[in-house]
């Protein structure tokens, strides 16, 4: 069964280190366009600070770090590594940095980033989430309870039901068990959607 670990909102946590000040920010997050709009609303939020580094993690294939301006390899890398230490997906990390007037040399630096990364990682309640594709089911009163006890088997979750003149659920289906579930529901011929 294909799982992820992540978070259900936002985490915020400071760390002082020679006068600089590092906001750390963990987001939960669902996609590209929605990390952009969180960067560009902590800017509004942070027209001062030197810094906005960051890291996020869609999925394994789906991720990106960034340094803004720090030297290379001291910041973006080392936000990514403290999402990769825990094994977070779905979720975006912020390092807002207000500097103090005194350079911190690239060990240091690094040191703080990582620091003030883990930080409000460890502040964060993680939750085990599973890959699940949503189905859309229509079916007629008669049946809702034969279907409800087979759905059990092919779902971690409980469908989420709609009562009109049939009944519609939304169940949520391991892909690995997809095929076999539309299979079974053939065999009720029932109504089914695959939402992408």
């Amino acid at each position: 069964m294909s799982c992820y670990f992540t978070i259900e909102k936002i985490y915020r946590e400071e760390l002082t280190v020679k006068d600089s000040k590092f906001i750390s920010l963990l987001y939960p997050l669902s996609s590209k366009s929605e990390f952009k709009m969180i960067l560009d609303s902590l800017w509004k939020e942070h027209p001062k600070a030197r810094h906005i580094c960051y890291a996020y993690i869609l999925d394994q294939n789906d991720f990106h770090y960034y340094d803004d301006g720090e030297p290379n390899g001291t910041a973006g890398i080392k936000i990514y590594s403290a999402l990769k230490i825990k094994n977070l997906s779905k979720c975006a990390l912020f390092v807002v940095r207000y500097f103090g007037g005194t350079k911190l040399g690239t060990g240091p630096l690094a040191r703080a980033y990582f620091d003030s990364s883990i930080k409000v990682i460890s502040s964060a309640n993680i939750v085990q989430k599973y890959v699940v594709k949503e189905i859309m089911l229509s079916l007629d009163y008669h049946l809702y309870q034969r279907i409800k006890n087979i759905i059990k088997d092919f779902s971690v979750y409980e469908p989420i039901t709609n009562f009109t003149d049939k009944i519609e659920l939304n169940v949520f289906v391991e892909p690995e068990k997809l095929e076999d579930f539309l299979k079974t529901m053939k065999d009720f011929n029932l109504n089914v959607i695959i939402k992408e």
